[in-house]
């Protein structure tokens, strides 16, 4: 997915409560964009509706029966009165369910915010999902030894479309 730059829209922020209380030790907040014509009352909507959303996943999770995936072919050993068309048959069969199975697996897996994004209809944008107009690199230069106060902001939520690629300082 490539990065936006948006132009129209300002960050909001989604604090997350438990029982009446912050989430989490400190509270939990979800920053996400949204159009700076969304007033409190249509994001409130909208949280609400992915609230909901992501309740319901779960509970369509909790109707499924375990199972142990098809396999990578027909096991024709299991069958022995069967024959190969009906072993293939029954492969099939089973693969399909697995599919149907692993796409509700993957809907309860989605985060609060990709479901506020879905039910918005990508309205709303993730935090990660903007590119920052004006962006610069400051070479320091060769001051080892010295202490360098870089004010660096630290965001922790780690989910940028290229968290799976290994990170200049990893290498």
């Amino acid at each position: 997915m490539t990065a936006t730059i948006l132009v129209d829209y300002t960050i909001a922020r989604i604090n997350h409560y438990r029982c009446d209380q912050p989430a989490g030790k400190w509270g939990l907040t979800t920053y996400v964009w949204v159009p700076k014509t969304m007033t409190a009352t249509e994001l409130d909507d909208l949280v609400e509706k992915a609230r909901q959303e992501y309740f319901k996943a779960q509970e369509e999770q909790k109707k499924l029966l375990p199972a142990l995936p098809p396999g990578y072919g027909p096991q024709y050993d299991k069958y022995p009165d069967k024959t190969v068309a009906e072993v293939k048959a029954i492969h099939a069969a089973a693969e399909e369910e697995w599919k149907k199975r692993n796409e509700v697996v993957k809907a309860v897996q989605r985060t609060f915010t990709q479901i506020l994004k879905d039910v918005s209809e990508n309205t709303i944008k993730s935090f990660w999902d903007i590119e920052f107009p004006i962006s610069v690199d400051l070479h320091w230069g060769h001051h080892h030894g010295q202490q360098i106060g870089y004010d660096e902001t630290k965001i922790t939520d780690p989910r940028p479309d290229n968290f799976d690629e290994p990170q200049e300082d990893e290498l």
